[in-house]
């Protein structure tokens, strides 16, 4: 065969071998939450059709510890995390943004105890179950400090979210700081809330967070997701009552204890979370700093978070 023929014929197969790559479809996007309250528009979302499922991939983990451990490892592009996880990931030097807030916990957050114990200052010397790494470390350590107590004044037992209802059952603990749905359990249980995120306004924040990688190589899918989110949320608040009952199956709670947890939880609409997360000094910034400060005290975090470029509104444009 002539040299000329042999080279034209694989220059033609090379062509046709990166076209087909080009046609090959791009992976779904997989996106990480546990099985909060707050975080359920996206399931919500995704049984309503609002998201492409061939583009978008939600991945339920049975506690925050395992998401942020997922996302760590880049086993998802993105994850649902609440604020102090971000500045964790921040700490280890990890490019992310967070691109969406999406819920303030107003009560959903909690310390349930037994009967016996009737608030905070009664934890003293008592066993109280935390997810370490995550939320429950940072609860726990505020409502001490809201008490003039210190960690050490309790014995921290360390439980991942998915053995919180369990170990509460079997009195392995004598609290344990939770959220919903497990929050409404125990208290269905006969648990007392001693103490619960009304009573530190505006700090926890629950917050989607995607890889730098991946917002610079797919804006388009991240910009679908977040339309997603808020149609999901408009949804709930025009249909309750369907809302309550696609979530009380999903959750395996009664719908008035959906409808409780719902409603201790702030969802910012689009124009919220603008003004939130966008100008050059993002109004969520603070509550950064604030968070930044009081992990560093309590030897949570070791590195002070400067960088604004943290947060940013770029995909919360309406869609046209």
């Amino acid at each position: 065969m002539n040299l000329n023929i042999k080279t034209f014929l694989i220059i033609v197969s090379i062509g046709l071998l990166l076209s087909a790559c080009d046609d090959l479809p791009v992976s779904p996007m997989r996106v990480g939450t546990n099985t909060w309250i707050g975080y359920q528009p996206l399931y919500l979302a995704k049984d309503l059709d609002y998201l492409n499922m061939e583009t978008i991939r939600l991945v339920q983990y049975p506690s925050a510890s395992e998401v942020l451990r997922a996302f760590r490892n880049q086993t998802l592009e993105a994850a649902s995390l609440t604020l102090d996880e971000v500045l964790q990931l921040r700490q280890l030097d990890i490019p992310v943004a967070v691109i969406l807030i999406h819920d303030f916990s107003n009560g959903a957050d909690a310390i349930i105890s037994h009967s016996d114990v009737k608030s905070v200052k009664q934890l003293k010397g008592k066993v109280v179950g935390v997810e370490s790494g995550a939320l429950g470390a940072y609860l726990i350590t505020r409502a001490l400090e809201l008490n003039n107590m210190k960690i050490g004044d309790i014995v921290v037992k360390n439980i991942d979210f998915n053995f919180h209802e369990k170990t509460f059952q079997n009195k392995e603990v004598d609290a344990v700081v939770t959220f919903d749905p497990v929050r409404a359990r125990l208290l269905s249980y006969g648990g007392n809330q001693i103490f619960d995120s009304t009573m530190m306004p505006g700090e926890i924040v629950d917050v989607l967070v995607v890889h730098q990688e991946y917002i610079d190589r797919h804006p388009d899918v991240i910009k679908k997701l977040i339309d997603g989110w808020f149609r999901a949320v408009d949804y709930m608040v025009n249909n309750p009552a369907d809302t309550y009952l696609k979530l009380s199956r999903r959750l395996h709670i009664s719908q008035q204890e959906v409808e409780t947890g719902i409603k201790q939880i702030v969802f910012p609409d689009r124009n919220k979370n603008n003004q939130l997360l966008g100008g050059n000094n993002p109004q969520l910034f603070t509550t950064v700093q604030r968070l930044n400060k009081v992990l560093i005290a309590n030897k949570l975090l070791h590195l002070e978070i400067t960088d604004k470029d943290l947060l940013t509104n770029e995909f919360l444009k309406d869609s046209e």
